[in-house]
């Protein structure tokens, strides 16, 4: 299935997609709802992170499909159905703001993964959009394929460089 075909089918039982879409910040909601302890505990860590994951993926993936749009002139935006282009944004957004009352960002698991995740993805966009300006896929026999693998490959290097450079703590012990 490519990406196309998914967001095809999103649209075409958009319900669907938006009540999955609505799990993760109902559920940060209904957590910001019990007694709070003077610490988080492990299992509302856990759960935490989860709907972190849950949200920001999808609105990353949906800001990437926008930047994509307007950079790359892909498919115009006002064509993408809402739940496929806007909805995961704002839940990403209204599920890290939940998240973010009731806890300390710091204190859920695997969030300093994430957010370098974010990084080495936008730095891995920002050396495709590059690369694709400079029309250096013309070498490559004009193929986008051959830029998208490409753009896998600067990913990798770049996830591999930063693991070597920064090191990964050992962080999910902890909470």
């Amino acid at each position: 299935m490519t990406p196309r075909e998914l967001i095809a089918l999103a649209g075409e039982h958009s319900a669907i997609a938006l009540a999955v879409q609505l799990v993760a910040p109902a559920l940060s909601g209904l957590l910001g709802l019990l007694p709070k302890g003077a610490e988080l505990s492990r299992p509302r860590a856990w759960t935490l992170s989860v709907m972190v994951y849950a949200a920001t993926i999808p609105g990353c993936a949906a800001l990437a499909l926008a930047a994509k749009s307007l950079l790359f002139r892909g498919p115009d935006l006002l064509d993408l159905p809402l739940v496929v282009s806007f909805v995961p944004i704002a839940v990403m957004i209204a599920t890290l703001w939940l998240i973010g009352r009731q806890a300390e960002f710091d204190d859920i698991p695997g969030f300093d993964r994430l957010s370098g995740l974010i990084m080495v993805m936008l730095a891995t966009f920002a050396i495709a959009f590059f690369l694709s300006r400079t029309r250096l896929w013309i070498v490559f026999g004009g193929s986008m394929l051959a830029l998208a693998v490409l753009a896998i490959l600067v990913f990798l290097l770049l996830s591999w460089g930063l693991h070597v450079l920064m090191g990964r703590p050992d962080d999910l012990d902890e909470v």
